[in-house]
């Protein structure tokens, strides 16, 4: 695969997602699957940046259905992290995989997504990893129900997600991008159908609402008042998307409790 050297500016991150530095111009790389690549999302971050004179240079490798464990041993995956010009690198797991047992937490996805944190540490010395939290199914996940009570609504699916990637975050020393919390809102306090109608991934609404995140969690900005609107939502819809986005991206998750007890077998 051939390499092009690109120039940015660097900048260094810290834990917490309210002390995220300030910069203008940042190239990311998304690492994911189809939560990640659905509705151009991660073209919806640079538009959005671009109607504030911003620029969010974004690249992905996001395949239907990858786990991290997958991506591991992605030869597109490695390579583009071996450009070595990242300011960060986002990593979204599958997405029933952090609501399983521990030991698939453990053994899978944190170990796995140690791996690519190493290797994005080892060509990219100033970029920082984060974290996308994901969303749970609009009526729970029919799959898992039977082995995982808790997943069997949508509340619970999604509070488990809240919970382990939270737990990720604090394993990792790395912030998480909790776009979650902002679906739970709308799911259970102010309802905007964020959802395709698989019932599963995001709708150009809900991509939109993980792009003005994103977008608020990267520059410290709040996306209110841009008037990029790609799901041509109406002016009030627009302005809570923008709104709440902003709110989430503000939030910061402790690490308050036992590791070892957050999801019990």
């Amino acid at each position: 695969m051939k390499k092009t050297l690109i120039i940015v500016l660097c900048f260094i991150i810290n834990i917490s997602i309210n002390n995220i530095s300030y910069s203008n111009t940042m190239k990311v790389l998304f690492i994911g699957n189809s939560f990640t690549h659905m509705n151009n999302f991660t073209g919806m971050v640079s538009t959005l940046a671009a109607y504030t004179s911003d620029t969010i240079i974004t690249d992905k490798s996001a395949f239907d259905s990858y786990t991290l464990e997958k991506h591991s041993e992605c030869e597109e995956t490695i390579n583009k992290i071996q450009l070595g010009c990242w300011d960060y690198v986002v990593l979204q797991e599958q997405s029933q995989r952090p609501v399983m047992d521990s030991a698939t937490f453990y053994n899978k996805t944190l170990h796995y997504a140690y791996f690519l944190d190493s290797l994005i540490h080892i060509h990219n010395p100033y970029a920082k990893t984060l974290l996308f939290m994901t969303w749970g199914r609009k009526y729970g996940d029919e799959t898992l129900c039977k082995r995982f009570p808790k997943c069997c609504t949508y509340s619970g699916m999604q509070d488990q997600l809240i919970l382990r990637y939270n737990l990720l975050g604090c394993k990792m020393g790395v912030p998480v991008i909790p776009c979650g919390i902002a679906w739970k809102y709308f799911q259970e306090e102010y309802y905007i159908n964020l959802y395709d109608p698989d019932n599963k991934h995001a709708n150009i609404t809900g991509s939109y609402l993980n792009a003005c995140i994103f977008y608020a969690s990267l520059l410290r900005k709040t996306p209110e008042g841009i008037s990029y609107n790609p799901a041509n939502l109406s002016e009030k819809d627009l302005y809570k998307i923008q709104r709440q986005a902003y709110i989430t991206s503000r939030l910061f998750l402790p690490c308050l409790f036992n590791a070892d007890d957050a999801f019990p077998n």
